[in-house]
Order: C-alpha cells, then structure tokens, then sequence
C-alpha cells in the first residue's frame, strides 16, 4: 500500500505556478495558523498577513522570538519560500 507523501507548506509554496495559486496557498496556510497563539502574540503578524505583506508577517515573527525559534520554524520556512516564489513570479511575469 503506498503512503501519500506529506509535503510541507513551503514546498507548496515553491510548487505555484502562479501569483494567483500562490496568492491561494497563502490564504489556504494562514486559515490553517490564525489559531496559533504564539504567531498571533508576535507583534504585527496578523495585520502584515491581512495586507498580504509577507516579508513583515516574517519579520515579526523573527523580531518577537528570533531567526532560529524551533517552535515557529516551519510557519519561517513557509513565509521564506512564499516570498522567494513570488519574487521569481514577479520576474517571470516582468518579461
């Protein structure tokens, strides 16, 4: 019996072929972590997330409990790979 392959969030995000999908993913993700008490204690999270700005949702997260927190790195990791997808969209889109 095969077992289907979990794939974390940021390699969904890394897999959007587009700002729409990625735009849904992030959407999909943050649905999934509005409850998450430790990500809406770091300050500015939740407003950054509502203004689709990623970048600062990251930012506060890092400020309120630092680069290497165990307990947030997967939502780091997802944020980082969300930013780095829509830059290469972006790109891709400027041509």
């Amino acid at each position: 019996m095969k077992v289907p392959l979990y794939q974390s969030w940021a390699i969904r995000m890394s897999g959007a072929g587009s700002l729409l999908a990625l735009d849904r993913l992030m959407n999909e993700w943050y649905d999934g972590v509005k409850a998450d008490r430790g990500l809406r204690a770091a300050v500015g999270f939740e407003s950054n997330m509502e203004r689709r700005d990623w970048e600062g949702a990251k930012g506060s997260i890092e400020r309120t409990y630092g680069r290497a927190t165990r307990d947030h790195q997967a939502s780091l990791d997802t944020l980082a790979a969300a930013i780095f997808c829509k830059r290469v969209l972006e790109r891709h889109l400027a041509r």
